[in-house]
Order: C-alpha cells, then sequence, then structure tokens
C-alpha cells in the first residue's frame, strides 16, 4: 500500500492532513533530487562532448539489470579489443553508458561514444554492431539506421538521454562507463 492509498484508513483529520503534508514533502524531494541528478548528467555530458549516439538492446524484455550490466562490461572489453588491440584495458574507450527501461519494462542503453584515438583501421559504427550481435540477447532489430547517429545537437541529444531523470523513474548511468 502506498502512502496515497493509506488516505481512507484515518479517521482522523489531523491524521490526513500530516499524511498528506509527508507525500507532498516526499514528492518535493524526488523533484529536486531528480533535477540535480539531470544537472550532474548534463555537465559530465558537455564535458565528454561525445561524437555519437548509440542505442542497443536486448531481444528479451526479461533481461536483469545485473544481466545487462554484465552484458555490457563484456561488450566493452570486446570492443576495446578490436579498436586498440590485443588485451586493451576496458577503459581506453570513452562510453557514457545509461540504462534505461522501455514503456514495456524491457532494458536499453543509451550510449554516447567519444570517438577514439588511435592509428588503427577500423569502422566504429560496424565494430559496435559486430560485438552487440556476438552477445547473448542482443536485439536483432535495433540495428535500423536510427540505432547509431553522429551527433550535431549534444543539448538536444543530452535532454533526450535524461528525460526520464524524475527520482524515482531515473537512466542508470551504467557502472561500467570509465568517464
Amino acid at each position: 500500500m502506498n502512502i496515497k492509498q493509506g488516505f481512507g484508513q484515518f479517521r482522523k483529520k489531523d491524521d490526513r492532513v500530516r499524511l498528506e503534508q509527508e507525500y507532498l514533502n516526499y514528492s518535493q524531494k524526488l523533484t529536486f533530487e531528480g533535477e540535480r541528478l539531470k544537472r550532474g548528467y548534463l555537465e559530465l555530458i558537455n564535458k565528454v562532448e561525445p561524437d555519437y549516439f548509440v542505442t542497443l538492446t536486448f531481444a528479451e524484455n526479461t533481461v536483469s539489470e545485473d544481466y545487462a550490466l554484465k552484458t555490457m562490461r563484456e561488450f566493452r572489453k570486446q570492443v576495446n579489443r578490436k579498436i586498440f588491440g590485443g588485451y586493451a584495458p576496458a577503459d581506453k574507450l570513452i562510453l557514457l553508458t545509461f540504462l534505461e527501461r522501455n514503456f514495456n519494462n524491457g532494458i536499453h542503453f543509451h550510449i554516447l561514444v567519444k570517438e577514439p584515438d588511435t592509428n588503427r583501421d577500423y569502422d566504429l559504427k560496424h565494430t559496435l554492431e559486430l560485438h552487440w550481435r556476438k552477445m547473448r540477447f542482443h536485439g536483432h532489430s535495433s540495428f535500423k539506421e536510427e540505432w547509431f547517429k553522429k551527433i550535431y545537437n549534444l543539448e538536444g541529444i543530452a535532454k533526450y538521454i535524461v528525460k526520464q531523470t524524475n527520482g524515482v523513474n531515473s537512466p542508470l548511468i551504467a557502472e561500467c562507463s570509465n568517464f
């Protein structure tokens, strides 16, 4: 039972008023924290100045956040090895990885990618797609035209990524991000 559902149980007006005030205070705190988190995300995105916006999905809506994060760590490791060679550390490639749930509770990632600084010959889009396809439960349908975009309007992309930041339903900046 949440706070609002509990209003009918209280016979005394004072109890109901107190409970309504607690709910209002709680809502305001979530809004404040959400706005603070959103500003922090926007500052971080602007500091990195990413070059590409990538969306990667899972084929199954039953994938847990824990599994998704493990998959992302492995994906990052494989992509780093391909771009930088051998056993490159997983933190050479600058990715800001945001885990988000969609309307049917499925998990997907929004990733902001800084163009790697390397002399090696590679195609970033092809490398990301190839290695995501190797991951278990990846989303085959996610490789339409829109999954990989050059960023021309960083402010617009940043606002899109933080659109759900409101305290209780915030995108999670994945722990495997290295910046």
